[in-house]
């Protein structure tokens, strides 16, 4: 018991000091598992034992269906593993070819973005598509950059063009018109690079969100640099489709009445966050295709990305699920002191159309954070000739459901974390607040909906490569050292870490071959799985899991050896036999729960529950099949060797 856990403890080690933040936090769930698990195996099941004896219910007998059927198939009740040991090898040998082919197949696109570098959106539809319909939509959109050609070409710098990407957005012009104004390009160098622009690969895949009809929200990794530009390419797209829109905001202002007052410099001092208000801002979501009154302007709901997406990546795992407004940041320096002694409070109050306004659960994706209704309030004012900067606004939130109003105690200044419905003070009378809502108004109804998005640079995913090699390096050799130190021969280590390479090989070689099935085997849930931080954290723990078979049958395969001077085919034989009830009830009970999870998990964590099934079946496999022959092979070649 202790042997099978520390090594399924080491490989948890070793995903906690080298994963992410994300990785961590299951490395550690997953170290407290293995270390409950040993104190219930060793301690609270004798306790159980000893009191059942106590009180004379104990009963040992118990149903072996794996006895019992392998007394049926064969004449004495054992069977003869190592006879069938070449044809075994002979089989994974075969799986692990068909795997590796389909890996250079599939080439740099079964890389996520955590490790191929790119952007990854969640957007929102008004009606259900399927995912083959949003793919066909969006595919003939997903075309390279002009912006990463001319770069790439050596004709601008990142710099240059985040910059003219910057000046773009907050003046309201097309980037192209920017580029040649400012004279970052020539007009024939644009053009060129316009003509020269390839089709890039894209995965889209359902998402299940609570509130949400199925089918209506999807993502789309691509390998666009700037999230910018794959937001872009998806408006263009849905733009071009009559039969789906991407949903967007539309604000409703009711009771408007005289939504100011004066503040004395004493009361100016003190920080607001009082409920009041002068008037109500009701803001809720509607399709493209609808359009509102003078009172009533469409907006779209937009990922929430700190630094408002100006050329700064987010690293992976760090995917924000709430909404942000896709504006540039805003210039500070530029605006102008305006006079504290007026102010204007009010509410705002973001929703879904067509759906209650009250209970967070119907209202998913709608609600945005104060850095984002900061920036959206400064541009809007800029748009509208009234400046603002955000050290002049004050915003609070104001719960609405039992979830916002826990999260709420956490809230502070600063903080990332999402509300629907906000009360702001802006230091200006009636009218020009009025003005500043119209402007944000439509400024918001030119973006759709991000439920959420994020960017991964090329540096941060080679650099997540580097770590993924070197958690499964560091894993196998530290499995290798205990188990030589543990069986007295490193020969058991090198056994064990050969089977071990068999199931990461397999394993991985079934994702690759998921793009091909995922049409045919749709289903049994199979999609186009690509290698992800989960998916190296799942192969982390088959290759534990994996090892806490193996370590099973050597252990019992060192007893029966004993003092024998050879260790023989039949002392293996008979140690897998003895130990083939335990493997495969341990394999089922397991197989039980990680099946569970592959169908009913959800979208973020398919591909991860995906590799540990394929994980669980190739481990035991390998557990009695693949270990126990390379550990006789090789102890016949030292044998030969010392001779």
């Amino acid at each position: 018991i202790v042997d099978a856990n520390l090594t399924t403890l080491i490989t948890a080690i070793v995903l906690y000091a080298i994963g992410t933040d994300q990785i961590r936090g299951f490395a550690v769930t997953l170290i407290l598992g293995i270390l409950f698990s040993m104190f219930t195996a060793i301690y609270v099941s004798r306790t159980i034992f000893d009191v059942a004896e106590r009180f004379r219910c104990l009963k040992l007998g118990m149903s072996d269906a794996v006895n019992a059927i392998r007394g049926k198939l064969t004449r004495d009740g054992n069977v003869d593993f190592m006879g069938l040991g070449k044809f075994t090898l002979g089989a994974s040998a075969i799986l692990i070819l068909v795997g590796i082919f389909s890996l250079t197949q599939r080439g740099r696109d079964i890389l996520d973005i955590d490790f191929a570098g790119g952007s990854s959106v969640q957007f929102r539809l008004d009606r259900a598509m399927t995912t083959d319909e949003i793919r066909e939509i969006v595919q003939p959109e997903m075309l390279k950059p002009f912006g990463e050609i001319l770069v790439d070409g050596g004709k601008i710098s990142e710099d240059a063009l985040s910059e003219a990407m910057n000046l773009a957005k907050s003046q309201g012009i097309d980037l192209e018109k920017a580029l040649v104004d400012q004279g970052i390009v020539s007009e024939a160098d644009l053009q060129e690079a316009k003509s020269a622009a390839d089709e890039l690969p894209c995965t889209v895949n359902g998402v299940s969100m609570e509130g949400a009809d199925e089918g209506t929200i999807y993502k789309v990794d691509s390998s666009f640099r700037r999230v910018d530009d794959l937001k872009a390419a998806i408006v263009r797209a849905f733009n071009g489709s009559t039969d789906v829109k991407l949903v967007t905001y539309e604000i409703l202002v009711e009771g408007v009445g005289e939504p100011w007052i004066e503040k004395s410099p004493a009361e100016e001092s003190q920080s607001s966050l009082s409920p009041s208000y002068n008037g109500v801002y009701l803001v809720s979501a509607v399709s493209q295709d609808e359009s509102g009154d003078d009172t009533t302007l469409d907006s779209q709901d937009q990922t929430e990305e700190p630094a408002a997406e100006t050329g700064v990546e987010q690293t992976a795992g760090e995917e924000s699920s709430e909404n942000s407004i896709d504006v540039a940041t805003p210039v500070e320096a530029d605006a102008v002191e305006i006079s504290s002694d007026i102010v204007s409070k009010f509410e705002i109050q973001l929703g879904i159309a067509g759906q209650p306004t009250a209970g967070e659960e119907n209202q998913q994706g709608a609600a945005i954070s104060e850095g984002t209704l900061k920036d959206t309030l400064v541009l809007a004012g800029r748009e509208a000739g009234i400046p603002l900067t955000s050290r002049v606004i004050t915003v609070s939130p104001v719960p609405v459901s039992d979830g916002e109003q826990a999260q709420f105690s956490e809230w502070n200044t600063g903080s990332q974390l999402r509300f629907m419905r906000w009360s702001i003070e802006l230091p200006l009378d009636g009218t020009d607040s009025l003005s500043v809502l119209n402007s944000m108004q439509t400024r918001m109804s030119q973006d759709p909906v991000w439920v959420s998005s994020s960017a991964v640079g090329s540096r941060v995913a080679g650099d997540m490569i580097g770590r993924a090699f070197g958690a499964l390096f560091a894993s196998i050799l530290c499995i290798i050292g205990y188990i030589w130190f543990r069986f007295q021969r490193v020969i058991y280590g090198f056994a064990a870490v050969a089977a071990l390479i068999h199931d990461v090989l397999i394993t991985l070689g079934a994702i690759a071959v998921s793009a091909a099935l995922a049409d045919y085997l749709g289903f049994l849930l199979i999609d186009p799985f690509k290698i992800s931080l989960t998916v190296v954290a799942a192969i982390l723990t088959i290759i534990g899991y994996s090892l806490n078979d193996t370590i099973v049958v050597f252990d019992r395969i060192r007893e029966t050896k004993g003092k024998a001077t050879k260790l023989t085919g039949e002392m293996i034989n008979s140690s897998i036999n003895m130990t083939l009830s335990r493997t495969l009830l341990t394999s089922l009970t397991t197989l039980i729960v990680v099946v569970l999870l592959y169908c009913f998990g959800g979208e973020g964590i398919h591909a991860f529950a995906f590799a540990l099934v394929v994980g669980v079946l190739v481990g035991t496999y390998s557990s009695i099949f693949i270990a126990s022959p390379i550990l006789l092979w090789l102890i016949r070649r030292e044998d030969k060797a010392t001779a």
